[in-house]
Formats: C-alpha cells, structure tokens, sequence
C-alpha cells in the first residue's frame, strides 16, 4: 500500500526521537533522504536510517525502537531461507505498514558523518548531500552489475533519481571540496563510477534557468567537482 510522504516522515521522526532519546546520532538516507532535500520523481515506500555508532549493531538498534515504542515499531521473521534477522515495520493501523531498514556506518559503504555535518530538513536529520548522492550512484552501479533479475531492475530507478539529485545539487551549489572529509577511498570509487554514468547517460535533460542552455550529464557532475 502506498503511503504518503507526511506518514514516512511520521516514521522517520518517530524512530529518530527514539534514537536521539538513547543518545544516539542518526539521519535518512535513500528514498526518504532524497524527499527531503527536494525530489520529487518518486515517493519513497520505506524509510533508511543510518545511526552513526560502533556500540550496536542493526538488530540491536531494532531492538531499541521496539522496546520504546512497541505498537508502532515491530519485528518480523524475515522470508528469506535461512536468515537469521528480522525485518523491522512501522505500523500505522492493522492494515498499513511501512519497512524501516537501519544501517550503521560501514555497511555498503557508508561513511561515518559527524552530528555537525547533519543538516536538519523539516525538523528530521537528513544524509550530508554528497554521501546522499554517491551512495545513490554506488546502488546503481552494484544493481546493474547483479546477477540477480530483480535488482538490475532498479538501475533504471536510480538513474533517474541521480539525474535529478544533479539537478539539485547545481541549485544547491553543491561541490566535492566541501565533502573532502570523506574518505578518500569512497571519492576515487565514485570518480570510476561517475565516468560510466556519463556514458550511459549523456543527455541531462536539465535546462538552466538563466540563460535556457540545455545541460549535460558531464557539465552537471563538473560542476560538482567531478
């Protein structure tokens, strides 16, 4: 069932209160992350969470939203054979729910961001921009290279999304400089895969808004350092 942006950030500020409470950093990344800073291709359908700690691991984190807010954050066996964790759901009423995923720095990639480095984007904790944007661009790559039918499927969902995040990083006056606390490691794996996005998709399809001149794919991630 699909839900409305105002009850995804319903559970995203429920889970974050939750979190800050214990003293724990954390902010939205994928689908939910990008509707903040602007988005607005797709609505997401679940919420990413990163919280930024080395003392718990993600079913404890889950463990942690159940035990404070138990009618709404709740833990199901996962279908996949032989998995040992449980996929964590926000509930709204008996029939509609939305998958919460949590993530800690480390997994796929992700960097560890510092509080101060965390913009807050309608009273809820967004993914520093540039992280946001590489991580969207690393998704595409590992699904267009899978094995697996159904993730190769969702390249085409996140080009479209990194079009769009280039779009808003030009209007944002975004650049790589002010992300060179990132690991360097993470910033040259992106420059091989900006390379290959270009590629691919040459043709922006973005038009600036002063002087009407159609903008490529390469002139957008330029812009941005690259």
């Amino acid at each position: 069932m699909t839900l409305a942006l105002n009850e995804i950030y319903q559970v995203a500020r429920d889970a974050v209160t939750i979190f800050t409470a214990q003293g724990l950093s954390s902010c939205l990344c994928g689908g939910t992350g990008c509707a903040l800073y602007g988005m607005k291709n797709r609505s997401p359908n679940d919420v990413d969470i990163v919280v930024m700690t080395y003392a718990h691991d993600t079913e404890e984190l889950k463990r942690i939203l159940v035990l404070h807010s138990p009618r709404s954050f709740q833990l199901r066996p996962s279908r996949k054979r032989g998995a040992t964790y449980k996929i964590l759901y926000y509930t709204f009423h008996s029939y509609k729910s939305c998958k919460v995923d949590i993530l800690i720095p480390g997994i796929m990639n992700i960097p560890d961001i510092p509080s101060r480095r965390i913009p807050i984007i309608d009273g809820l904790p967004a993914m520093t921009f540039m992280p946001l944007l590489l991580l969207k661009l690393q998704a595409w790559d590992d699904h267009r290279k899978s094995e697996r039918i159904d993730y190769r499927m969702k390249q085409h969902t996140d080009a479209r999304d990194i079009q769009e995040l280039l779009k808003i990083a030009r209007e944002r006056h975004e650049h790589k400089r002010d992300a060179l606390w990132l690991p360097m490691s993470f910033l040259v794996a992106a420059e091989g895969r900006v390379a290959s996005f270009i590629s691919l998709f040459p043709s922006s399809g973005y038009v600036s808004k002063g002087d009407k001149k159609q903008i490529s794919t390469a002139e957008l991630w330029q812009y941005i350092g690259f």
